[in-house]
């Protein structure tokens, strides 16, 4: 990227007044309201976000299903208003994509590869509004497209990586509504809102701290909007039959939040670890040094109250314990942000020279670099045996239709008069998802597992005596048979020790509790340690 000679600085307009739409903004400041670069960069922008595409679908089946995919797939088939690990709309995806396709997994993921690749675009786009330059929109499209915190999650249909592109769209709608005062796009944002509590209820914590950031920085007057609150309306129309649900079951939901905190400290490091992962997950070298310009100069800026959302929301997932992938929508506006301000100023930063090192950052080697990083580390490329060693996805992608396989044996060893009226059982939700998805075909009932979601798609049926459990350890179900033993065992080096690595079958007779009184001291909501 070639280095220009600094120009002077530019004197903002007021608020609300802009030149002609089509017009650039003034050169040496960070673009003030009502300004945009003469046009969008769409070519190079969709060039960038079909590379990675290519990229993903490419890698999209190098694996297996992961166990939360299997997961979403048989919750899917439970349909219900809400979980308790989540709202309906994934699961439901996935159900349709997996039975349309015949258990194909590009087909399942392929809406993560779009979505992902609509991420890259619309990133660049956020430049665009912002009054970013060719040059600023293509490179946050390519420090977007390099940066683990999309690829990480753009090669597996989750929820975290639905979610952060619907906030992504939404900060681009917001901030073209800062530039253009188009009242329909506050309702295009409300609609996609309405959307994203469909997939997780996190947004509700971004619109939270947006609103005191509004008051507190403005412009109040967004806040006025008919638009905007008629896109709220209809945010709590989509959110209330999801609430029902929580507030029927007892808030299963904010169970799963502690859940979910000790979870990221056995895995990630816990809240010691939140930021520094947030920063690896910008990217390397560029992504991590525009993200923090960015973000710097988000709050000095006209866009002061994005600056402080992004601070404020960050404050709440590191108060709560949160996964580092829950930020990962708050990274374009941040890296777009430090794209134009670094293309204001390519040879000079607030009168100082700007080093080598700067100009490196932001090089087409430098990216390339960051993106063979990230595939490597993100991405499954190596051989299996390699990649589960290093790719916390891969290896709880495997072993799956071997489990199915391993149960599907002692259950046709059992006697015929026998399998009519015998439950199976599993420990924890992805081995009731491996055997509910793939049971079927291999002859097996309908599997039950008290492990979160699973323990409210019901209890096994009273009529079943006997019961093939699938754990490490039966524990309770000892007091409730009068014969457990074990009778055959998965082994899987390559997964998860109690998950999908090494896992007993056990054969449990002669039940003296009813389903009814024992499961729900049954449920729980963690689950088998993540070991090695």
């Amino acid at each position: 990227m070639k280095a220009l000679s600094a120009p002077r600085e530019a004197t903002a307009p007021p608020v609300g007044t802009a030149p002609p739409v089509g017009t650039a903004p003034p050169v040496g400041t960070a673009p003030p309201v009502g300004t945009a670069a003469a046009r969008p960069a769409y070519r190079p922008l969709v060039l960038v976000a079909g590379a990675v595409a290519v990229l993903l679908a490419a890698t999209s089946s190098r694996v297996g299903a992961f166990g939360d995919e299997l997961y979403f797939v048989a919750a899917g088939r439970h349909p219900d208003w809400g979980y308790v690990d989540q709202p309906p709309l994934v699961p439901l995806l996935a159900r349709l994509l997996w039975d349309v396709s015949g258990g194909s997994l590009v087909v399942l993921r392929l809406p993560a590869t779009l979505l992902t690749a609509l991420a890259v675009v619309a990133a660049g786009l956020i430049a665009y509004e912002m009054g970013g330059s060719r040059r600023a929109q293509v490179l946050t499209a390519a420090v977007a497209g390099v940066s683990s915190g999309l690829l990480a999650t753009g090669h597996v249909l989750a929820t975290s990586t639905v979610d952060p592109v619907l906030w992504i769209l939404v900060t681009w709608l917001l901030v073209r509504w800062l530039r253009l005062r188009d009242d329909r796009l506050l309702l295009a944002a409300g609609l996609l809102t309405a959307l994203a509590v469909q997939v997780k209820f996190l947004i509700g914590g971004f619109w939270l701290v947006l609103i005191v950031a509004v008051l507190v920085a403005g412009p109040r007057e967004m806040l006025r909007r008919p638009l905007l609150l008629l896109g709220g309306v209809v945010t709590v129309v989509s959110l209330a039959p999801g609430l029902v649900w929580q507030a029927r079951h007892g808030w299963p939901q904010l169970e799963m939040a502690s859940v979910i905190a000790a979870e990221q400290q056995q895995t990630a490091g816990g809240r010691a670890a939140f930021l520094p992962l947030t920063v690896v997950m910008a990217g390397i070298a560029a992504g991590a040094v525009l993200a923090g310009l960015g973000l710097w100069r988000l709050l000095r800026g006209p866009y002061h109250f994005l600056g402080l959302t992004v601070v404020g929301v960050l404050a709440l997932f590191l108060i709560g314990g949160g996964r580092q992938t829950y930020a990962s929508g708050l990274l374009p506006v941040c890296w777009a942000a430090g794209a134009v301000r670094l293309d204001a100023y390519p040879a000079r930063l607030d009168g100082r020279p700007a080093s080598r090192a700067w100009r490196w950052l932001t090089h087409p080697l430098s990216l390339a670099l960051t993106l063979v990083v990230t595939v490597l580390a993100a991405l499954p490329v190596r051989p299996v045996a390699q990649q589960v060693q290093v790719d916390y996805v891969a290896r709880g992608s495997t072993g799956w239709p071997r489990l199915a396989d391993t149960v599907a044996r002692a259950y046709a060893d059992l006697p015929a008069g026998q399998r009519s009226r015998v439950s199976l059982v599993a420990d924890t939700f992805w081995q009731a998802s491996a055997l509910e998805v793939y049971g079927p075909a291999r002859g097996l009932p309908r599997p039950y597992s008290p492990n979160r979601g699973y323990g409210y798609f019901g209890e096994p049926p009273e009529r079943a005596r006997n019961t093939l459990y699938v754990g490490v350890d039966p524990g309770a179900l000892r007091s409730a048979f009068t014969d457990v033993r074990q009778v055959a065992k998965m082994s899987n080096p390559d997964g998860f020790v109690e998950q999908n690595g090494v896992v007993p079958v056990w054969w449990c007779t002669g039940r003296t509790v009813s389903w009814a009184r024992l499961w729900p001291g049954l449920r729980h909501a963690d689950t088998a340690p993540l070991t090695w």
